[in-house]
This record gives structure tokens, C-alpha cells and sequence, in this order.
């Protein structure tokens, strides 16, 4: 048919209201404002003057009104002057050249900015002319915002490090939406704690916290899935004091995941309002969780291997250490030998000369100090004989209390906690024993003015994420006591240094510093791993994981 002859396609200028299903069998007119008001595209028709004919209800929800309430107006009426002055040429366009435009503007709504892909389509008359234009706008703000994401990614984000990374990614998203919080978290090894590695709040970065999870939305994110609160956080969250202080009234949330597929954190979106158009954030948070989670398991695989390699570096470090110091001992405990042997003859020789045999008395329990030294030397080289027993730990510390409590000032409060059902060990008991007392006589110089020490006792069953990280070994299940103290605490620099043989903070007379060389020894022997905790002005805790015996009857079960 030629365009002259086509006839004009009319529309009746009423809107319907909702229809039954007695009003399907209708007229055809009234189906077909069904089938348009039901359309996900917005519909509007409108004749040369620009007064609307008709829109459907997804056009009128753009201005958060009904269709009826727009009949009979003009974009002017309704739109921003600038946005209305470019549709109006679009529409101007169609009149003129009797032909199809399709152009992609913005057109502000209810909801904010949207973008827009208008495909302007012309009604013809009878006679040929142009007699209004029907438009379809198919609102693409998702797909840009996904878009906009994309190339975040792929031309911002690579170009920076981890950290920078998180940082840009967190302003990137609170501008992007107009959020007043945006943070990346990382879940801690405990399973149950926080720590943001980057927080963009109110325009700033404040800097990075940890908080417990429970009893926070974060908790149904984290190895879950994404959860969005439009409005009301707090009152649902009644316990999270971080929301009050934030005066949140929103929340998104997405889970961040391993290529191994275990949880790794989060990204949350806070806003002191309701979120609006939620599920364009969801969708752009979709996009950019998948690199936000290869940078942050880069960024905890980057510190496990430092960790490994320091590992690595201590243990050659004092096995260096160690053959040195056992070469030396077997060499020093000959000499030693001698010289006991000679004095003890020159004591026979001289026993009527009363001022020789008070020297040679001080040059004995000189040399019988040196050979002390020497089998603690010995002891930390694993040169010496192991006296290897099944044994619960429990009991064997409950058998040193008294001693360890002799070991203390009585300024210092004792703490035991022992777990039931605790498993076995197989250690020597002796070393163990020493082990607990050296740890004990540290924590008593560590509280000169008094304080508390702990020890605490209980099974751990380390995954293998864990076990890499932290436990050298190839054992899984462990019994671990910590012997904790509220103390002077140690710097780092010290700490990485205390279980060097002659090692020590303490001043001349007061010690060798070969104490914690035999703890460390002890450890090694018992086939466990050795975890310190400390810092200046706050505490120690030495943890001790020893592998449980396996195949071992089980002694009775205790609780204290």
C-alpha cells in the first residue's frame, strides 16, 4: 500500500482504569489499552501540537502519576526545559520527513535521571500527512550504569593495586549512586569479624575498622547471598550500633567468593534514605563483586606467601642456628667434662688445704652452670633423648599447678580453663613441664606490679585454608593450650627474635635467654607449631598446637 493511501491510525484520546475480565470481551479499543498499559516499554501518542493523546502506565510511573493526569499536556508541562526542547525536536523530525527516529536522550523522573532509547514512530492520515507520532521509550539506565561499570573495570581498575583499587571502587560507586556509605570488607579467619579495606563515607575515607558480624545485616551477606533493606535497617538490625551511629536507613549487601568458591567478604552500600532503584545497584554490584573478589584473594594470597616465606626464613634461620649451637655444646661439654674430672681429683689431692677446696668449689659450680647452659643448648638442637608418652594435658597441668603457682608473684592471679573431652598428646612430659614453667617465669618478669595469667586448653580441627597460613605440619587436628599474660607485651621486632638461643630482654644475671629457645625446641620435637601474640603494653600469648594422638585410648575425660 503507498504511503498516500495508508489510513490515519486514530486513538481515542480516553484512558482506561483498571479492567475485569467482563471487560476483555469488549470492544477492541478497550483490549487494546490493556495490551498497551501492560506493555514493560513506555507508550505515549501525541498530535502535532504536542498535546499527549494517550500514554500507557509504565509512561506515567516515570513521573509518578496516571495516565489520565497527563492527556491534554506537552512535554513542557512535565519534563526539564532542555530535555523537553530536544524531544520536541525529535518529534519535529518525524512531522517533517514522515519517517522513523530513534535517539537515545535522558529524561528526568521520579526515580532521578534515566536513559532513554526513544523509537518515534509516525501515524499517517488518510490523506498521507503525518497526523501524530507514537513513541516507545525503552528505559536502558541498567544497562548504561552495567556499562559504566564494565569500563570502570576494564580501563581504571587494572591500572591500579590492590589497595588503590578498593579505594577507587568505593568512591567510584557512592558517586555513581548517590550513596552516603560504600565499603569492601574482608572476612577475617575467625569466620565471625570484618575488617574493611576500604571505606568511602560521606564524601571521605575515614579510615578502615573491624566489627563482629552478628547481629548485623552483613551476616546474611557474607558466604550467603546478596541482601537488600529499601528502608527501616535499623529498626530490623536493633543491636547494630554501627547502623545508629551511620543513621542508616538503607542497605545493600553482595557476598564476595574464592575461585575456590569460599567466602572471602563483602560490599556494602549504606544510605541515610531509601535506596532508590535498588535493583540497578544490584546489577552493577553483580559486576564489579567478580573483580573486587580476585583482587581481595590476590591480596590474601600475596600475604599468606609473605607469611610463608618468613616462615621459611625464621626455620632456616634457627635450624642455622641451632647446628652451630649443638656443634658447640658437644664441644663445650667435653671441655667441660675435663675440667670437672681434674677438679674433682685436685679435691682429693688438696683436702686439707681449706682455701684450695673453697676455690675449687667455686670453679665446680662454675663449670656445672656452664654444663646447665650446655644440655639446654642440647635440649633446643633435638640432640637430646626424648622420653615419648601418651598423656593428657589436663592432668599433667594440673599436676604442675602448684609449682607454676610457686613460679609466681602473688601479685599475679592464676587462671586455669581446661577443656572436657580434651584429646591425647604424645610429648615428652618432662619437657612439657618445663615448657609451662618457662612460660610461666616469663609472664612473672613480664608483670613486675602483678596482673593475670591465663592457661587455657582445648581441640582444634584447622581446614586447610588455616592449617597453610598458620600451622606447619601435617596434621589437622590439634590440642591447643595458650598461656596468656597482661604484661609489658613485646614489639614486633622483639617478638620475631625470642626464640633465638642467648636471646633476651632481660638484664645481665636475670637471664640466658635460652628459655624460649627450649620451648621452641619442645614444639619442634613434638612435631607442633608455636603462635605468638604480643604487643607493647598489651599482653602475650603463646600458643602451642600439638598434634593429637591419633589411634591412642583416650584417658578419662576431666572438667574443671
Amino acid at each position: 500500500m503507498e504511503r498516500g493511501k495508508k489510513s490515519e491510525k486514530r486513538v481515542s484520546p480516553h484512558v482506561s482504569g483498571p479492567q475485569s475480565n467482563t471487560n476483555l470481551k469488549d470492544t477492541g479499543d478497550s483490549n487494546l489499552h490493556i495490551i498497551l498499559d501492560s506493555a514493560p516499554v513506555a507508550i505515549s501518542l501525541k498530535d502535532r501540537e504536542g498535546h499527549y493523546l494517550h500514554v500507557n502506565k509504565t509512561y506515567a510511573n516515570w513521573f509518578n502519576t496516571v495516565p489520565s493526569k497527563l492527556v491534554g499536556k506537552t512535554i513542557h508541562d512535565i519534563e526539564h526545559r532542555s530535555i523537553a526542547s530536544k524531544i520536541s525536536t525529535y518529534d519535529q523530525k518525524v512531522f517533517e520527513e514522515g519517517q522513523e527516529v530513534i535517539e537515545e536522550t535522558q529524561m528526568q523522573s521520579s526515580s532521578g535521571l534515566r536513559t532513554i532509547i526513544l523509537h518515534k514512530i509516525p501515524v499517517f492520515a488518510e490523506d498521507g500527512s503525518v497526523a501524530a507520532v507514537s513513541t516507545v521509550g525503552t528505559d536502558i539506565s541498567g544497562r548504561k550504569l552495567v556499562e559504566s561499570a564494565l569500563y570502570f573495570i576494564a580501563q581504571r581498575g587494572w591500572e591500579q593495586n590492590e589497595s588503590e583499587f578498593f579505594h577507587s571502587l568505593t568512591k567510584y560507586l557512592s558517586e555513581l549512586f548517590g550513596l552516603d556509605y560504600v565499603f569492601v570488607g574482608s572476612l577475617l579467619d575467625d569466620g565471625k569479624t570484618i575488617e574493611t579495606m576500604s571505606m568511602f563515607a560521606m564524601g571521605e575515607y575515614p579510615g578502615d575498622m573491624q566489627y563482629a558480624l552478628k547481629d548485623t545485616p552483613c551476616e546474611n551477606v557474607v558466604g550467603q547471598n546478596m541482601c537488600f533493606y529499601p528502608d527501616n535497617i535499623q529498626a530490623q538490625f536493633s543491636k547494630d550500633e554501627l547502623l545508629v551511629e551511620m543513621k542508616a536507613e538503607s542497605y545493600v549487601g553482595i557476598p564476595l567468593w574464592s575461585s575456590q568458591k569460599k567466602p572471602l567478604g563483602l560490599i556494602v552500600a549504606i544510605d541515610q534514605k531509601p535506596i532508590k532503584s535498588p535493583h540497578l545497584i544490584q546489577s552493577v554490584l553483580q559486576v564489579v563483586a567478580v573483580r573486587a573478589a580476585h583482587e581481595l584473594e590476590q591480596l590474601k594470597l600475596n600475604a599468606e606467601r609473605k607469611t610463608l616465606e618468613e616462615q621459611l626464613r625464621r626455620t632456616q634461620k634457627m635450624e642455622a642456628v641451632g647446628h652451630l649451637s649443638g656443634g658447640i655444646a658437644h664441644d663445650f661439654n667435653n671441655i667441660l667434662g675435663v675440667i670437672l674430672g681434674n677438679l674433682e681429683l685436685l679435691q682429693d689431692m688438696l683436702e686439707n688445704d681449706e682455701l684450695a677446696l673453697e676455690r675449687i668449689e667455686k670453679a665446680m659450680s662454675g663449670a656445672e652452670r656452664g654444663a646447665e647452659i650446655t644440655k639446654k643448648l642440647l635440649s633446643f638442637t633435638r640432640n637430646e633423648s626424648m622420653k615419648i608418652e601418651v598423656i593428657d594435658l589436663n592432668k599433667a597441668i594440673i599436676e604442675l599447678e602448684s609449682l607454676i603457682t610457686h613460679s609466681l608473684t602473688e601479685t599475679v592471679k592464676i587462671i586455669i580453663r581446661l577443656s572436657s573431652n580434651l584429646w591425647p598428646v604424645a610429648v615428652d612430659k618432662g619437657d612439657f613441664g618445663d615448657t609451662l614453667l618457662n612460660l610461666s617465669i616469663n609472664a612473672r618478669d613480664a608483670m613486675p606490679d602483678g596482673g593475670e595469667f591465663m592457661i587455657k586448653t582445648s581441640n582444634q580441627s584447622i581446614d586447610r585454608g588455616y592449617f597453610v597460613r598458620k600451622v606447619t605440619g601435617d596434621f589437622t587436628d590439634y590440642v591447643v593450650i595458650s598461656i596468656s599474660d597482661t604484661g609489658s607485651g613485646m614489639s614486633e621486632e622483639v617478638r620475631n627474635r625470642i626464640f633465638e638461643p642467648f636471646f633476651t630482654t632481660k638484664e645481665a644475671e636475670k637471664g640466658t635467654g635460652l628459655g624460649l629457645s627450649m620451648v621452641y625446641g619442645f614444639v619442634q620435637r613434638s612435631l607442633g607449631h608455636i603462635n605468638v601474640v604480643s604487643d607493647i603494653n598489651a599482653g602475650s600469648t603463646f600458643s602451642i598446637y600439638l598434634p593429637r594422638a591419633i589411634g591412642m585410648l583416650e584417658e578419662e575425660d576431666l572438667t574443671i
